[in-house]
């Protein structure tokens, strides 16, 4: 089973929820509770119902029924130990204090207990409550407990069924593992005698996130090396939503890192007893020889396609054992072991083959055949260029390529001329594209790489050259791609290689985030029309293209128009007419939009939908001009037909359309659901960097704090976030040694402490904010924190307009995800504005 094939089944087998039932809340424990306290509880209710309760009555039923007094303790949070009630002066019990009981019944109605016994309160369902808030205290260990006991249960019987088919028995045992910091780290140590074998650890993630995702790819890989330094394989029991959510790449890290990774119920179902066995049965041979083992091996490998056990100066059984150890500590090679262990051999072999055929002698249509196989491409279209033999392949669905992508082959050297020649017919026949592949015979020589860094900076496009040895490694790889993208980090003008977007609609493969607010739109589309608002660079038109590729997919038929030049009626005509294949009359009006939706609708099946983005500058030109004088006729046009089922629309804008939304004498008033688009969540903003970065072979040092400063210094504006993605590629081209390329928490910190990024920020932030709403926003990030102390800020000043300008201010600042209300406050959601601020005021 492949690496990708592994990876599907362990997501497949992930549980949604590791928690049982009961593991959040003892229902049963409470009910018992609140059962044995039940004579308590209508004492209580009794007290309650003839109030409003005084001091004198409180302490009258502390008298007659002194066991109610643990019960109001609990209602206002007191911890039952002795040691936390006596701290508040307050006795552990009533029934040896009746002289003090006049006193403990003014002290707990000092502290408010009488505002919990408001009369028409219900005694039972405040024990409840109170019951749940001392469960709370147990539940970390409930829920913890349990999935150690379960774990425990899976890990004893799996050790019974594996011993029954070993020579020797296999049972836990701790002391057989002499290194304690190794101990530490396992859960279970596995061993036959007095040798360890195995060592078992468990992660259960209910989350994903930095410090999680870390763990996977980076501690449990490591663990799994210190382990096989030992004779060790490592058993990884992982497991929960976190897992679920976790990205490819992660996965891909573990998969590939560890021995034995799998779920709860893959260890219930057999995986465990087969990891076991196998770990059981892998007699290591001794470190020193193992290592001139491998290195046999390995030459072998590399001059042939396959080494058979019979070829390593050992005995038969530890040559086959040895085999069986390089292939599962090699996981990035394509590597298939022969039967029973017998032989080692390249699992693409014929790739393999053919890649040293082109190193001995190149042909030029050979080697794009090959190079187009290892990338996935079946059908290939070769033709003749003055470069070379060349051809146009789908690109893979990866950073940074395009869709297309543009391969030329020739058995010469590359020279400036032909690079030249290459990049331009790569602009024509793969536009968009940052890379072309020119194939040839022999590798660039480490003489000329970075003269030829220094020349890509002068062509459109980077020409990455990819020698016969760089294919057979690519075909020697378990993921080609990784090789690949290699020689493209190595040779490339990186600032053309970055795979962010910043001044278009974001691609599908970047797209991240946002399935609340599709969901959201999907759902009122059916039975009504939608807003989508939004300050300038949040992804609105990211989401409309999005939106509109799953429209196509149901019964719907949407028809999406690019209003940026939209100017007038008649330019929304000429639009219709030259993307939507309608006819309409030369003197276009609002009252025409009928019958340009029956022909719409006469297109095929299902609702139309009318997309229309960035509908500002039309909104304005309908609020200035009128028909019949019916002012804003074209949106009280869409409006009718909206509510009579005609059509709905799916409209997006900034102020102008925001304003008349929230203007109640507007007919746009209650037209459209209102969908707010401000900053993406903190898992999608990380994805939106770091994955590009990842698939790119950009490691990421420390990504737990990596991401924390790029969360603080963008709060996850998506257009910032790329900003920041491409400043950080372009950071990387100015190093010289682009072998194993990093990035750390520095190189974030050092890229946005600069006055471009700054300037950035603001201007992406405030966008077409108005001078007063930039004023507003400089004083909440000076610390005022209500509409009181903004006004009283803004004083007498110019600036100063009053309530009703600085709500309509505040308003607008909050859809631009500058400024957010919590708790009555209002703060900076914007957290690094005032960090951003200072750049200018310094």
């Amino acid at each position: 089973m492949s690496i990708d094939d592994s990876i599907n089944a362990f997501r497949a087998s992930i549980s949604s929820n590791l928690l049982a039932n009961d593991d959040f809340i003892d229902w049963g424990l409470i009910n018992q509770q609140l059962n044995s306290t039940a004579a308590e509880a209508t004492r209580l209710q009794r007290l309650i119902d003839n109030g409003p309760v005084t001091t004198a009555q409180l302490a009258a039923m502390l008298r007659e029924v002194p066991s109610t007094y643990p019960l109001l303790l609990d209602l206002i949070a007191f911890s039952s130990s002795g040691t936390q009630v006596e701290k508040w002066g307050l006795p552990q019990s009533v029934r040896a204090e009746t002289r003090r009981i006049d006193w403990v019944a003014g002290q707990l109605m000092h502290v408010g207990i009488d505002r919990l016994l408001e009369r028409g309160a219900t005694a039972h369902s405040l024990l409840r409550v109170a019951e749940v808030h001392k469960d709370s205290y147990r539940r970390r260990f409930r829920s913890a407990g349990r999935l150690d006991d379960r774990t425990r249960a899976i890990v004893l019987h799996a050790l019974r069924e594996a011993s029954t088919g070993l020579p020797q028995p296999i049972r836990i045992d701790a002391s057989a593992l002499t290194d304690i910091s190794l101990r530490r780290s396992l859960a279970y140590v596995l061993a036959i005698g007095n040798r360890p074998v195995a060592g078992i650890a468990t992660v259960f993630q209910n989350q994903s996130g930095g410090r999680q995702q870390r763990d996977l790819s980076v501690f449990y890989p490591t663990l799994q090396e210190r382990l096989e330094t030992i004779g060790m394989s490592l058993i990884l029991i992982a497991d929960g939503q976190g897992l679920k959510e976790a990205s490819e790449r992660t996965l891909t890290a573990m998969f590939e890192g560890v021995r034995f990774p799998m779920t709860l119920s893959a260890a219930e179902s057999g995986a465990l007893v087969n990891a076991i066995t196998e770990a059981a049965s892998l007699e290591r041979p001794k470190t020193v020889e193992r290592a001139a083992l491998d290195q046999i091996i390995l030459n072998g490998l590399l001059s042939r396609l396959e080494v058979r056990a019979e070829d390593l100066p050992v005995s038969i059984d530890q040559a086959r054992l040895t085999l069986a150890y390089f292939v599962e500590s090699r996981r990035t090679l394509a590597l298939k072991l022969g039967l029973n262990g017998a032989s080692v051999a390249w699992a693409n072999a014929d790739w393999v083959e053919r890649a040293r055929g082109l190193r001995e002698s190149f042909v030029a249509e050979s080697a794009l055949t090959l190079f187009a196989e290892i990338l996935g491409v079946d059908e290939l279209e070769q033709h003749a260029s003055s470069a070379g033999l060349a051809s146009t392949l789908q690109a893979p669905s990866t950073q940074p390529f395009a869709s297309k992508l543009y391969v030329t082959a020739a058995g010469v050297a590359l020279n400036e001329s032909t690079a030249s020649d290459i990049a331009q017919r790569s602009m024509e026949s793969a536009p968009g594209s940052p890379v072309s592949f020119y194939l040839t015979s022999k590798p660039l020589g480490t003489d000329r790489l970075q003269s030829h860094r220094q020349a890509q900076i002068f062509l459109p496009t980077n020409i990455v050259v990819l020698s016969a040895d760089g294919i057979e490694g690519m075909a020697r790889q378990q993921r080609p791609l990784a090789r690949l993208m290699d020689a493209v980090l190595t040779q490339s003008d990186l600032t053309k290689v970055s795979p962010y977007i910043l001044n278009n609609a974001t691609p599908f493969r970047m797209f991240y985030g946002r399935e609340r607010e599709a969901a959201t739109v999907l759902q009122t589309i059916t039975t009504n029309s939608v807003a989508l608002l939004g300050s300038r660079r949040i992804g609105k038109t990211s989401l409309i293209r999005k939106i509109q590729a799953e429209l196509g997919k149901g019964r719907f038929l949407p028809f999406f128009g690019d209003c940026q030049t939209v100017r007038t009626w008649a330019d929304f005509a000429d639009l219709a007419e030259r993307h939507w294949n309608v006819k309409l009359p030369s003197d276009f009006r609002p009252g025409h939009l009928a019958d340009m939706i029956d022909q719409l609708a006469a297109k095929g099946e299902g609702q139309v939908i009318i997309i229309l983005d960035e509908i500002d500058q039309l909104l304005d030109w309908d609020q200035q001009h009128s028909v019949d004088s019916v002012p804003e006729a074209f949106f009280r046009a869409c409006r009718s037909l909206s509510q009579e089922g005609s059509a709905h629309f799916v409209f997006s804008g900034e102020r102008r359309i925001a304003n008349r939304l929230w203007d109640p004498h507007s007919p746009h008033w209650n037209f459209c659901r209102e969908v707010h688009l401000t900053q993406l969540d903190r898992d999608a903003a990380t994805k939106l960097l770091v994955n590009p970065l990842q698939a790119m072979n950009i490691r990421i040092n420390d990504i737990a704090d990596f991401e924390d400063e790029v969360w603080l210094r963008t709060s996850g504006h998506p257009q910032i976030v790329q900003f920041l993605g491409d400043r950080l590629v372009r950071s990387l081209d100015d190093r010289t040694d682009r072998r194993n390329l990093e990035l750390n928490v520095q190189d974030v910190v050092a890229t946005t402490d600069t006055f471009e990024f700054a300037e950035h920020y603001l201007e992406t932030y405030w966008g077409q904010a108005t001078p007063y709403e930039k004023v507003v926003s400089r004083i909440i990030a000076d610390g005022c924190n209500t509409s009181a102390e903004i006004l009283a800020q803004l004083g007498d000043t110019p600036d100063q307009k009053g309530p009703e300008a600085l709500f309509t201010a505040l308003r607008m600042l909050q859809l631009y995800g500058i400024v957010e209300e919590r708790e009555g406050q209002l703060c900076m959601r914007a957290a690094w504005f005032e960090a951003a601020l200072a750049h200018f005021n310094d």
